[in-house]
């Protein structure tokens, strides 16, 4: 966002240092509703219109998009290969399937038309991408098999029902050929060698945040963007489950169960400041060694004294701070 200076900011009681942490996903403070992003994002200047401009972001997000996964293309090509090879096949038995071609086009029409689509509103992100092509391939290949085949006269050949017709065979080959390259690529991501000490951590913090948290309930402990690395599938909870760790934002933000932990340690949710990260039972946690620049200057700009910070505890990869005024 580009109209952020401070006047206009502080019409919501936000700082520009909680405009920073707006964008690391930092919803703690009572400040910052629905009402007030809606106002914030009303003082950015329009989008221009015009038909050009917009055709401009579109190419720039498919070039960017094609340089940055460059195997698309050949999942791509594989797809226009099978969808050439469905069409001809369909028109050649149009007789007894009419629907194949005009099936084929549309399925196009539609595909590239959400990926046009998504690349107008200037993003095209790779799960979108897929999302969009992989359906499409699925139903390709359902048109495709009617047509596979053709009948034979049994008096003929009595003895074959069937016959494979070459041409459809040697695009299906030319389809499978141009999947090996991201195939290969994707078997090579997944056997890179991994960064010993980026996976030790990647293991310990979610661990270490949780062993922590178990042993000292008596502490609300506000997590920061970095230790969110947690992607272990069944955690091991022997030692019993955390009930004192809070993301100070995302998704789970003024839901029942993040107001509850707050009132849990005599925190108001509906009246929540950067005050609140003096009280005694509030640390928190952040796997970069040392707080949040931005969080630092919110807290010291709620504050008539100095402010500081000091480590409540180390523990790994994982710093513990409780702030203080002097």
């Amino acid at each position: 966002m580009q109209n952020t200076d401070p006047a206009r900011l502080a019409k919501w009681g936000i700082t520009p240092s909680e405009f920073l942490l707006l964008a690391r996903w930092y919803f703690l403070d009572s400040n910052i509703t629905t009402q007030a992003l809606e106002s914030i994002y009303a003082l950015q200047p329009a989008a221009d219109p015009s038909l050009s401009l917009q055709l401009g972001v579109m190419h720039s997000a498919l070039q960017t998009f094609f340089a940055e996964q460059p195997t698309f293309g050949y999942l791509l090509s594989a797809l226009l290969l099978l969808s050439g090879l469905c069409f001809a096949l369909g028109l050649r038995k149009r007789s007894q399937h009419p629907f194949v071609a005009p099936a084929v086009v549309a399925n196009l029409l539609l595909g590239a038309g959400q990926l046009g689509y998504l690349a107008y509103q200037g993003r095209l992100p790779m799960r979108a991408a897929v999302s969009i092509v992989f359906p499409m391939a699925v139903f390709l290949m359902m048109l495709c098999f009617p047509c596979f085949a053709r009948e034979t006269a049994l008096e003929e050949r009595p003895s074959l029902r069937k016959r494979v017709n070459p041409l459809a065979l040697a695009a299906l080959a030319a389809c499978l050929a141009l999947t090996v390259v991201p195939t290969v690529e994707t078997f090579q991501l997944m056997n890179r060698p991994t960064d010993p000490e980026a996976k030790a951590r990647m293991d310990e913090i979610p661990i270490s945040l949780d062993a922590f948290a178990v042993a000292h309930p008596e502490v609300l402990i506000i997590c920061d963007m970095s230790t969110l690395l947690d992607n272990r599938l069944f955690p091991d909870l022997s030692a019993g489950v955390p009930q004192n760790i809070l993301f100070w934002g995302g998704y789970a933000a003024r839901s029942p169960s993040w107001r509850y932990q707050l009132q849990s340690y005599g925190l108001d949710p509906d009246a929540f400041t950067a005050r609140d990260f003096f009280r005694e039972n509030v640390v928190v946690a952040s796997a970069l060694g040392v707080p949040d620049s931005a969080l630092v200057q919110h807290i010291q700009e709620s504050s008539e004294y100095d402010v500081d910070w000091e480590y409540y505890a180390e523990d790994g990869y994982i710093s513990y701070f409780q702030f203080y005024e002097y």
